[in-house]
């Protein structure tokens, strides 16, 4: 008696079953956007990160070049086109030619660099000329740039953001 139930219970389940053979695919079909969304919503994150470390690490280049020879005035802007640095007086330029070797490429989005000096660390307006600097000084760059989505998550939800990289460095 026992064979027979337990025969006749795995009937009935499997009768229950037939009922449920799309659930798998139409699970899948309402799953997987969101699975792809928060996939290359990750990649998009990851790749800005990789950008924004990338431009703080060429404004440090920036600010050490400036450091060995600053610019001539007191706060200089240097103008990035296609492959070269243009404006400035010619130390500008070689900061800004260190600054894009540190990007190798990624420097197609920057819109502009500019150089300034501070009469000490805590300063907030650029109050002295660049050519003047001596110990105790602070030069900083800036670095202005486009930050452009990687996927199509980044480009419908975020879209193109401008963004600045900024570092500051005490001439000792």
């Amino acid at each position: 008696m026992k064979t027979t139930t337990r025969f006749s219970s795995m009937a009935a389940s499997a009768g229950r079953c037939r009922g449920d053979r799309g659930a798998a695919l139409a699970e899948a079909a309402l799953a997987l956007p969101m699975l792809l969304t928060m996939v290359f919503g990750g990649i998009d994150y990851a790749y800005t990160e990789l950008q924004y470390s990338t431009f703080a690490s060429a404004a440090r280049d920036g600010s050490r070049a400036a450091i060995i020879n600053p610019p001539t005035s007191t706060a200089t802007s240097v103008a990035f086109s296609g492959s070269s640095c243009t404006g400035g007086d010619a130390n500008a330029r070689a900061a800004c030619t260190a600054i894009t070797k540190r990007l190798a490429g990624s420097g197609k989005a920057i819109t502009t660099i500019t150089f300034s000096c501070y009469g000490d660390a805590y300063s907030t307006a650029p109050a002295v000329n660049c050519s003047t600097v001596k110990n105790g000084y602070t030069i900083q760059t800036s670095i202005v740039w486009t930050v452009k989505p990687f996927s199509f998550v980044g480009k419908t939800f975020v879209g193109n953001r401008t963004v600045t990289s900024t570092s500051r460095m005490v001439v000792l």
